[in-house]
């Protein structure tokens, strides 16, 4: 029966490496600027072109995945079905008319420019991200406000499409809850992550040498997430990508060798660093006006830290009992664990390569 088990969990392991994209961990996100004056609301709203292409396949015209501006500008009347339409703005004087005035690539994002028109003397505007409908349920779209003396930002997703504005009062809100929030579902999805922490925490060890491989981690981790965020140094996600997968095959091997765990920081320690690479995805690409990075950066990283800490509160005693107590864990379901956990790498690594190279 321990035989069956172990070579179940290792089989569904596989399948479900196969089952799990290659950008387990970039949550797909989209922001957008919202100027209010005097009765306009002028919107720009920037995507990734190749979230935007997902969403809408039909701009999309040669199939490879992203949008040239040729493809956008052609596709102007799909974007105002599937985005300004959409995209609602009610004021307390009525509904805003809104209307697409432009479309740009730059770069890596698809920029859509609309301009709404609202009933004079209203106060309270409710934006309604209906736009979000397409896109998958973990997208983001990060929200910021200006009307007069009211600077406000907040995420909207498509579960709770809608927010709301009063332009008569002043509100200066950073919502770091919000991205902490982020934080936590980036690192409870972020299967790739989650890969590595298992393979370090399945072997066992002293409590001390796990603690420190831990802290070695999370320290170098949160210091290229900084670097990376604050514009000082982004590798390119082509080389990230695989070294975070190779991370998890290189501690699957390592698994069967190792004697002395104590010494496990010493590569947690740079391969925390590559992986601090991969969470910064979440924010970096998105290209944070500088005035909003901080709030941003702190509180996503607490909240990375505050999922990984719940995640090994529960999961490292379960292990540390079950590997004591029965002798099938420690002789079946440990090293199956393991090999699982280098084809995962492995299966993810082949993938990134062969994406990179598209």
């Amino acid at each position: 029966m321990s035989m069956r088990i172990a070579l179940a969990l290792l089989l569904g392991s596989i399948a479900f490496c196969f089952g799990v994209r290659a950008e387990a961990h970039q949550v797909g996100l989209s922001r957008g600027n919202y100027v209010l004056e005097d009765d306009r609301v002028e919107a720009e709203i920037v995507f990734a072109h190749r979230d935007l292409a997902a969403a809408l396949p039909a701009l999309d015209r040669d199939g490879d995945g992203k949008l040239s501006a040729r493809e956008l500008d052609d596709g102007a009347s799909i974007v105002d079905a599937g985005i300004v339409r959409p995209f609602s703005i009610g004021a307390s004087g009525g509904a805003c008319q809104v209307a697409l005035t432009s479309l740009a690539i730059d770069g890596e994002d698809a920029i859509v420019r609309a301009r709404a028109t609202c009933p004079a003397g209203g106060h309270d505007l409710t934006f309604g991200f209906g736009f979000l409908e397409p896109f998958p349920s973990g997208h983001r779209h990060l929200v910021h406000v200006r009307a007069g003396n009211v600077d406000q930002e907040t995420v909207a997703m498509r579960t709770s499409p809608t927010i709301l504005v009063d332009t008569g009062h002043p509100i200066v809100a950073s919502r770091m809850p919000s991205f902490f929030g982020m934080g936590i579902e980036h690192i409870l999805t972020g299967y790739d992550h989650l890969a590595f922490l298992a393979a370090l925490v399945v072997v066992g060890g002293r409590a001390r040498g796990l603690f420190k491989a831990i802290t070695a981690f999370t320290l170098a981790h949160s210091a290229s997430l900084a670097l990376a965020v604050l514009g000082i140094w982004t590798p390119a996600p082509r080389f990230v990508e695989p070294a975070i997968a190779l991370s998890i095959a290189y501690v699957g091997v390592e698994n069967f060798f190792v004697r002395d765990t104590d010494k496990r920081w010493r590569i947690t320690l740079p391969f925390g660093f590559v992986h601090g690479f991969g969470f910064a995805g979440a924010l970096a690409e998105r290209n944070l006006p500088a005035p909003r990075i901080p709030a941003a950066l702190l509180g996503f990283n607490l909240g990375v830290e505050a999922g990984q800490i719940a995640i090994l509160a529960l999961v490292v005693p379960l292990v540390m009992l079950a590997r004591n107590r029965f002798a099938v864990v420690r002789t079946w379901l440990v090293p199956a664990i393991n090999v699982a956990g280098i084809l995962a790498g492995l299966v993810w690594l082949w993938i990134r390569l062969h994406d990179a190279t598209r």
